[in-house]
Order: structure tokens, then sequence, then C-alpha cells
């Protein structure tokens, strides 16, 4: 009987305490604050080809499918820098279709996008890369001071006529991939004084007429650290001014990002005072490169999610030094889910996906490089 008057006087005494309990009130939910970006860092895309691939009625969509203006996307996304190239006559049917005509067009879209444009001089009529440096064919039978006079006026011809329409370009690179040189046989670089004349008056031309743009003056193989250096002390030696330096990273042809971080490392060191950026950068999504120098197929499968893990790891690794500036993404717009033929195959390394246009994974992880540290 005790226990159970005990049990009934505990139960009486709970429930007072409830009835007096004060209830606290619910806060509100905090906003999530919005990431912060660093307007000098420049996230760039080359989109040389869009054009191209929006008269073919190419539609790009979303990661949810939803269709997108790919300049307005690509805004939205934290990009703010557009590259394309140039070429000086050109097979305006093939992928190396970027006449004047055509840059003009494309760089008054770019600026109305409210973007930077970055514009890179071939000074060829096809590809100028580590394996050719080919004149075009209207200056082949130059000798070597009317090749020079060419260069010059030809730079100045070509940034009148942007100036003019209103797209001038912020950045300007005096050659693509020349670590050989270029205009060749004159310009190899076995012939330094030539070349690095060549460059001076290429860069003579963009100072007087772009005296705000910074020049970049781009190579490849980031792998062979010495090389670079090597390049860059030559360019000093000879009195070539510009202010970029730029390089192309393609991880199965440049190695690892070890590699890269080395040689990054080396031009902090050595030249301070220049700003780095990686004006070419591309990973597979599919079907890895069959002229593969390197191998990651292992840490970073030719799939969607493997090219999402190797940007990101670029972004991560490019963040830890203060002199690189920018990350460019080589031909993001690769886009054949209608297919356009405008490539004769397809490379599989764009930020979009040949199946049904949606953009990837990868595409989401590079505006990271703009965060605010």
């Amino acid at each position: 009987m005790k226990k159970w008057i005990w049990a009934a006087c505990v139960a009486v005494a709970l429930a007072a305490c409830e009835k007096t309990k004060i209830e606290e009130p619910e806060l509100p939910e905090q906003p999530q604050q919005q990431p912060e970006y660093d307007e000098s860092l420049v996230l760039g895309a080359d989109l040389s080809l869009l054009p191209r691939y929006e008269k073919a009625n190419a539609v790009y969509r979303d990661s949810l499918g939803q269709p997108v203006k790919p300049l307005a996307y690509f805004a939205d996304q934290k990009f703010n820098c557009v590259r394309t190239r140039l070429f000086v006559n050109p097979d305006t049917q093939s992928d190396s279709c970027q006449d004047l005509a055509y840059v003009l067009d494309f760089a008054k879209q770019v600026k109305a996008a409210g973007l930077r444009f970055m514009l890179d001089f071939h000074y060829s009529d096809g590809w100028a890369d580590p394996v050719k440096q080919t004149k075009p064919a209207a200056w082949a039978d130059l000798d070597f001071d009317a090749l020079n006079t060419q260069v010059y006026d030809y730079t100045k011809e070509v940034l009148t006529a942007l100036n003019a329409a209103g797209c001038t370009p912020d950045y300007i690179q005096t050659g693509n991939e020349i670590t050989g040189g270029m205009l060749w046989d004159d310009g190899r670089a076995s012939k330094m004084s030539n070349f690095c004349t060549l460059l001076k008056s290429a860069v003579k031309a963009c100072r007087e007429c772009c005296p705000d743009a910074k020049i970049v003056l781009h190579i490849e193989s980031p792998q062979k650290t010495n090389n670079v250096v090597w390049f860059y002390n030559s360019m000093a030696q000879n009195g070539v001014e510009y202010d970029i330096i730029g390089l192309s990273y393609y991880p199965h042809w440049h190695g690892s990002l070890n590699m890269l971080s080395t040689t990054l490392k080396r031009l902090e060191t050595q030249f301070a005072d220049k700003t780095v950026m990686i004006v070419e950068f591309g990973y597979n999504n599919a079907w890895y490169p069959s002229d593969a120098s390197y191998n990651y197929t292992q840490t970073y499968p030719a799939t969607p999610a493997g090219q999402a893990k190797m940007t990101q790891d670029l972004v991560a690794a490019l963040r830890q030094f203060q002199q690189v500036k920018g990350l460019f993404y080589w031909f993001p717009e690769e886009n054949e889910a209608k297919y356009t033929g405008i490539l004769g195959g397809w490379t599989n390394r764009g930020l979009f996906s040949n199946q049904n246009g949606r953009a990837l994974p990868a595409f989401y992880k590079l505006k990271d490089f703009r965060l605010k540290q």
C-alpha cells in the first residue's frame, strides 16, 4: 500500500513539473552564408567553337536537364573570361575556322555577356602547337625582315579592328604553345634571336593598341621543369616583355599534379614578378586518349566522376600558389548529343555530355578556384 501511495505522489509531482516547464521559443533558421569569389582570379573557358555549335542548334543543358544559354550559364557558374583562338587565313569549314570576322562577332557576344576576353594569336592558317608552327601561306616567301614587319602589321590590324568593334582584349597570347618557337623555320627556338625579335614585334603592336591588356607567353610541357625555366630565362635574356606565364596542362600528356607543382614552385622562386595562368586544361570523361604519355586511370578514370575528381584536385593544387591567378578549361563546349558534324570524331574532354548535352560534374568543380581564401 505504501508503495502505491509513493508512486502516485511521484506521478503527481511529475505532472506538476510538466505543466510549469518553460517552453523555449523556436529560433529562426539561419540563412546559409553565400560563398565569396575573388575578382582578381580568372576562371576561363576556351569556347572557340561555341558559335559553330550554336549555329548547328546544339542544345546545352544544366545538370538537371534544363536548357541553358551557354555564355550566360558559364558566367552564372563564376567563369569570368572567355578565350578564343585566331588564325590568319584558315579553312572556315574546319575546326580551326576562327578568322578575324569570326572572332570579331564572337568577341562582341563575350563582351555583351559581361565577360573578359583572351585572344590567342596562332600566327598560322591552322593549328600551331609543339609539333607544328607553320607560317601562313601568304607569308611563306617573305624574308625575315619582311616577316617581322608582317607580324607587327597583322597584330596591329587585328587589335585595331577589335578596338573599333568595342571588344578590346583583356589578355593577349602572342603565339600558342611556343616552346619550340613560332613561324618556322625563321622563328624556331633554335634561332632564339629571330624568335625573340618576332615576339617583340607582336608585343609592340599589343602595347600600342591595347595598353591595358596583359600579354601572355604560352608554352606547354610543364612536367619538364628545367625546360620551362630555360624558356622564360631566354625571354628575359633577350628582352621580351610580357606579363603572364601561360602553361598548358593535360595530365595524360603532361604528367602528375606533383610534376606540375614542382614547376610552379620553381616559377614562384625564379619569376616572382610574373603571374602564372593555366591557359589550357582538360581531362577526358570517356575514352582515355590513345596517345597518352601518362596513364592515371587508376586514380582518375575516364568517366564523368574521374574527370570531376581530377578537376577538383587540380583546383586544390593551384590554390596553394599565390602566383597562380588563372585557370582555363579548353574546349568545354564540346556537345555532340545532337550530332553536329563539326568534329571528325569526339574528344570526350568537354564539360557537357555527348549523350544528352547536360553539364557534367566537373563543370561545377571549377568555380572553387575563385573562392576567397
